[in-house]
C-alpha cells in the first residue's frame, strides 16, 4: 500500500511538471506575440520550406525550415560551400567588438567558446544582388571558355552547365535571405537597419575559428546556426501544407518555384511565428 501511494505521488508530480512546462511554453508564446513585432517580412517557399522527408502522416506537428545564406569571403569563388557561413564582415575586429577575447585564446591556441548574439538577415537586398552578380560572372566566364571549344571540351561543358544551373537556382528557387551583420544589442541594430520588412533581427550562435586565407592563418567568425531555425505551422494551415508535402513526394524531392508566400513575424522575444499564408501557385495541376 505504501509503495502504491509513493508511485501515485510520483505520477501526480510528473503530471504536474508536464502541466507547468506546457503552461510556461504557452505563456512564452503569448508574451512573444504581444506588442509590435520586431520584424515583419513577406517571404516565400524559397525562404521557408518543408524539411526534406516531411510526411503528411506525421501527427507530431509541422514546421518550416528557415533557409538563409552568407556571401563567401572570396568574391571570385564559384564554390557555393567555400568558407560556408564565414562571411567577410565577420573578421577578427568584428569578433572583438562582439565581446570575444581573442588575444588570450590566441596565446593558448584554444578556440573561444560560442556565443548567442543577434544576427541581421537581409531579404532580397545588396547581399543577394552581389550573389547574383558573382553567379552571372562565373556563368559568363564558363560560357566563354565553352564557346572557345578548348581541348578539354567536356570539362568546359560541365562547368558551363553547372554555373548556368547555379545562376538559375539563385534567380528562381534559392533563398534571398543573407546574414549581413551581428551585434549584442538588438535595439542598436534596429536603429541602423530600420526597415522591418527587409531586415530581420534574429538570435543566432557565432563562434571564432582558425583557418588559412591566401596561405596566411587568420582568425575569423563562423555563424554556427540560428537559435530558432524552424517555424511552427498553425493548425489552420496544416491542410495546405499536407497537400504540399504530398506533392513533394510525387516530385521526389525536386525543387520547384515557390507555391506560397507567408507573412512571418518576430515577436518581442525575437522568436518567429506565422501570421498568414497565401497560395501563389496551384499545388496540383
Amino acid at each position: 500500500m505504501k509503495a502504491f501511494l509513493t508511485a501515485h505521488r510520483l505520477w501526480l508530480l510528473a503530471f504536474a511538471l508536464i502541466l507547468l512546462s506546457n503552461a510556461a511554453v504557452l505563456l512564452g508564446v503569448q508574451a512573444n506575440a504581444s506588442g509590435k513585432p520586431t520584424s515583419v517580412p513577406l517571404l516565400s517557399e524559397r525562404e521557408l520550406s518543408l524539411p526534406y522527408g516531411t510526411s503528411s502522416r506525421d501527427n507530431s506537428g509541422l514546421s518550416l525550415r528557415i533557409n538563409w545564406h552568407t556571401l563567401s569571403r572570396d568574391a571570385n569563388s564559384t564554390n557555393r560551400y567555400y568558407d560556408y557561413r564565414s562571411p567577410a564582415w565577420l573578421d577578427a575586429d568584428k569578433l572583438e567588438s562582439l565581446g570575444f577575447d581573442l588575444q588570450a585564446r590566441l596565446k593558448s591556441r584554444k578556440k573561444p567558446v560560442s556565443k548567442e548574439l543577434f544576427i541581421v538577415l537581409e531579404f532580397e537586398g545588396n547581399a543577394y544582388q552581389e550573389a547574383l552578380r558573382r553567379a552571372q560572372y562565373a556563368y559568363d566566364n564558363a560560357e566563354a571558355h565553352y564557346q572557345l571549344r578548348t581541348q578539354n571540351n567536356m570539362l568546359a561543358q560541365n562547368n558551363y552547365q553547372s554555373t548556368k544551373d547555379r545562376l538559375e537556382q539563385l534567380r528562381t528557387i534559392e533563398s534571398r535571405l543573407y546574414a549581413i551583420d551581428a551585434g549584442n544589442d538588438p535595439k542598436q541594430l534596429r536603429e541602423h537597419y530600420s526597415d522591418r520588412a527587409k531586415f530581420i533581427i534574429v538570435k543566432g550562435v557565432i563562434r571564432p575559428d582558425y583557418g588559412y586565407i591566401h596561405t596566411k592563418e587568420k582568425l575569423f567568425g563562423h555563424i554556427s546556426r540560428l537559435s530558432i531555425n524552424r517555424v511552427h505551422v498553425p493548425l489552420k494551415y496544416r491542410k495546405l501544407f499536407d497537400a504540399i508535402s504530398e506533392q513533394n513526394k510525387l516530385q521526389r524531392g525536386e525543387r520547384v518555384p515557390p507555391r506560397y508566400e507567408l507573412k512571418l513575424a518576430y515577436g518581442s522575444r525575437y522568436e518567429p511565428y506565422i501570421d498568414s499564408v497565401m497560395l501563389i501557385r496551384p499545388i496540383f495541376n
